[in-house]
């Protein structure tokens, strides 16, 4: 099919900010990207928001524009780097191309920190701040990665936990403008829930006395192909406020075509990586958000898909094995590149629960077997038990880095055994299974992330003992009443003088009435 941009493809504008050295101090944009995708009848919208100040000037100001809850948080417990990603749904690479927002299943937390014991409290007012459940975030399920002398990196994930609206309200909160103003006035937080996928983010970063904040929302969902930028992100009105303190505010259309025409309005600039960027005001742009942003298009020229542009490594994680006692992993990470080769790095973590068996671990490569000594960077971290919280040990590691060949697949495979757990150990819903956290491979520094598992593990009859509770109870409270009846309902003692008057009385009534009825 033949498309070209029919509106807006890009929104510049530039509000004139009050000069002043609070300004000069602080910096704030925001952005919008969308990647039509019509071979699968959907769209991609990825929103980002940046703000930059210092911490000196937010720390003398009774209130900035930087969220103070964050900044507390930040300073309270000395962290560096602090990334929370909440995901719903998996980034296809093949059908929906390059990544643009990503972030493993469920709810990631990584910081790096100066001390690690401050991982408890910051964990617990984080979840206080996005109703999320991230003080679950036990020994049980964080591992450390890049450990230097000064900080320690701590990498934490809950694949159980799923995006609500409790957890979009507080990200909107932090935005300059709210959803008053600007691109945040088109995020509908009940519209996106209903969504192919749907990930936010935060990240902060402390450095040398500068906080930078980087907010992101990416959205899948499928659209008609007259979609509109209002139905796409279920705007039942056309916001026409701009946020006065965003330096810049550009939307951005990645056709992902090869010499794809763009029309006015806006001025067209020179197309980056196949994304074609207009430029107009806000109010022009948001009085064409119920008009169709793409139509068919008669031009010639060809066209190419998300999936024929992809040029990268997918990969697939899956189960292996039946039955209660044993299982085993399965992983293919296939090169699409017709002609390079590509260098990936590979990790994941195993609950303790699992226990895996490296020495069964077999990797081949398009059907060869390779050794995983000889691969670079192979490393593997068993967690030491304990007699002590055995509940609460470390996950077991896998990592290494390896250099696939051009459209070639590597496949890894390995064993473990499925453990019995104490009865406080299994969550309130165990019979539908324990989650496994994503594994991810990162190619040339960005991250991608597998499909969470569910892994059925052997799970006590919970109806059990509420059947012995209930019997138990009956027959108890049966014999109790039985023996409080007998001591309570004993014989009445009564007068024998006052007994032989009554019968008296009873027969001279009888007689009376006889003689009555004679006469």
């Amino acid at each position: 099919m033949r498309f070209a941009v029919l509106v807006t493809a890009g929104i510049a504008a530039s509000i004139a900010a009050p000069v002043g050295e609070q300004d000069s101090r602080r910096e704030y944009t925001e952005g919008l990207t969308l990647r039509p995708l019509p071979h699968v009848a959907k769209a991609v919208a990825h929103f980002n928001f940046d703000l930059t100040t210092t911490s000196a000037a937010s720390s003398q100001a009774h209130f900035d524009v930087f969220p103070q809850s964050l900044r507390h948080v930040v300073q309270k417990y000395n962290v560096e780097d602090l990334e929370l990603t909440f995901t719903t749904g998996l980034w296809r690479h093949e059908q929906w191309g390059s990544i643009l927002g990503n972030g493993p299943h469920g709810v990631s937390l990584q910081a790096t920190m100066h001390d690690p014991s401050h991982w408890t409290g910051l964990t617990q007012q984080l979840a206080g701040l996005f109703s999320a459940s991230l003080n679950k975030m036990d020994a049980s399920t964080v591992y450390t990665t890049n450990s230097s002398s000064s900080t320690t990196s701590i990498h934490g994930m809950l694949p159980r936990e799923e995006l609500c609206t409790e957890n979009l309200s507080p990200w909107l909160k932090m935005l300059p403008c709210r959803t008053h103003g600007g691109l945040g006035a088109w995020v509908r937080p009940v519209t996106l829930l209903d969504s192919d996928f749907l990930s936010i983010k935060v990240r902060v970063v402390h450095d040398h006395g500068t906080l930078r904040l980087h907010q992101s929302l990416t959205v899948v969902r499928r659209v008609d192909p007259t979609w509109s930028l209002q139905s796409l992100l279920g705007l039942t009105s056309s916001p026409t406020s701009a946020c006065a303190l965003a330096r810049s505010s550009v939307v951005a259309t990645d056709l992902a075509f090869v010499g794809s025409s763009a029309t006015s309005p806006g001025t067209r600039n020179n197309p980056v990586d196949h994304s074609t960027l207009h430029q107009v005001s806000f109010a022009s742009a948001a009085a064409t958000t119920p008009s169709p942003w793409l139509v068919r298009s008669d031009s010639e020229s060809d066209s190419t898909s998300a999936s024929t542009t992809w040029r990268g490594v997918s990969g697939h994680r899956y189960l292996t094995g039946y039955g209660q006692v044993r299982g085993g992993i399965g992983l293919q990470l296939t090169n699409h590149h017709p002609t390079n080769a590509i260098h990936v790095a590979y990790h994941e973590t195993m609950p303790w629960y699992l226990r895996v068996y490296f020495s069964t671990v077999r990797l081949r490569l398009n059907g060869v077997d390779v050794d995983p000594l000889t691969l670079p960077s192979f490393h593997v971290t068993v967690p030491t038990s304990s007699s002590q919280h055995k509940h609460l040990r470390a996950p077991y590691e896998l990592h290494f880095a390896v250099e696939i060949a051009p459209l070639s697949q590597l496949s890894l495979a390995y064993s473990f055994d499925k453990t019995f757990l104490p009865m406080g150990a299994h969550p309130p819903d165990s019979n539908r299974g324990f989650d496994v956290p994503p594994a991810s491979w990162t190619v040339d520094g960005v991250t991608y992330f597998t499909e969470p598992l569910l892994v059925p593990l052997p799970t006590p009859d919970f109806s059990m003992p509420y059947n012995v509770i209930v019997l138990t109870s009956t027959v108890v409270g049966m014999s109790i009443a039985i023996v409080v009846n007998t001591l309570l309902n004993h014989e009445r003692r009564t007068n024998l003088l006052l007994t032989l008057v009554h019968k008296l009385k009873r027969a001279f009534a009888s007689a009376n009435k006889n003689k009555e009825k004679s006469d």
